[in-house]
């Protein structure tokens, strides 16, 4: 059997279920997700963190440590997606997960996406989702994190100054949101749960190519700077790729 939906448009997601009668009883099947929005390449994905293997990034391309085991770990407690989820609780600094530098990471002036799913205990610091930089204003690329209310991307042309781009957002502690950051050409936006909060015309500045490691759960490569006192997953970093802003409705694709 077949069925055609000549109603069907591009960038969104359709959700299908098969379903059967037999002797006047029917049965449904699980609920699939058909979407169609542009499948993100795989060769453009440079980092993705889901813990389901520990600190072993899905890419294969790299891989992470902890600064602290027993605080910034691979749990299976307050789960996101899966069956793990990495927990930085506490307000300790220095407690992050960390992996060194790698032109993978320098984006230059191209397109790129960094989304993650996380939620906080607090909100009182810099709750760091992705940075590389040495310490504010030096061998500084980029960095994203919540602060002070709001999401903020900070991102740097020389390393030694820096432009931030924030958008204001009251979220709720102990409650799971899915940010991105997303540069499309001569756009940059910030969206929550597939909500835009702000569009920032970034031109063609083209990043600094930092030389300091990348680190998840803490501001600073070397100093210790904000904590993230929650629990974050699904970390994905493309390169060359801006991935399409929408709501997620499931994990990312590994292959």
């Amino acid at each position: 059997l077949t069925y055609t939906d000549t109603t069907a448009q591009a960038d969104k997601d359709y959700f299908v279920r098969f379903g059967s009668v037999k002797n006047g009883i029917e049965k449904l099947s699980d609920e699939i997700i058909v979407s169609t929005f542009d499948h993100v390449p795989w060769e453009n994905v440079i980092a993705l963190l889901n813990f389901e293997n520990g600190l072993i990034d899905a890419t294969g391309k790299r891989t992470w440590a902890s600064t602290d085991a027993n605080v910034a770990k691979v749990v299976d407690t307050n789960l996101l997606w899966g069956s793990k989820s990495l927990g930085i609780i506490g307000t300790a600094l220095g407690k992050c997960i960390y992996t060194p530098d790698s032109s993978d990471f320098w984006f230059s002036d191209g397109d790129f996406g960094i989304e993650s799913s996380f939620y906080l205990q607090s909100k009182n610091d810099f709750h760091v989702i992705l940075s590389q930089r040495n310490n504010f204003q030096s061998n500084e690329s980029f960095s994203f994190y919540y602060f002070n209310n709001a999401f903020s991307f900070e991102y740097s042309e020389n390393g030694s100054t820096a432009t931030v781009v924030s958008a204001p957002f009251s979220l709720n502690v102990n409650q799971k949101y899915d940010v991105q950051v997303v540069r499309s050409k001569t756009s940059l936006k910030i969206a929550v749960d597939g909500n835009v909060l702000i569009d920032h015309n970034i031109g063609t500045k083209s990043l600094f190519n930092s030389t300091v490691r990348v680190v998840v759960g803490q501001l600073n490569a070397t100093l210790n700077g904000g904590y993230l006192n929650g629990y974050i997953d699904e970390l994905r970093v493309t390169k060359g790729y801006a991935p399409p802003i929408k709501p997620k409705r499931y994990k990312f694709p590994t292959i």
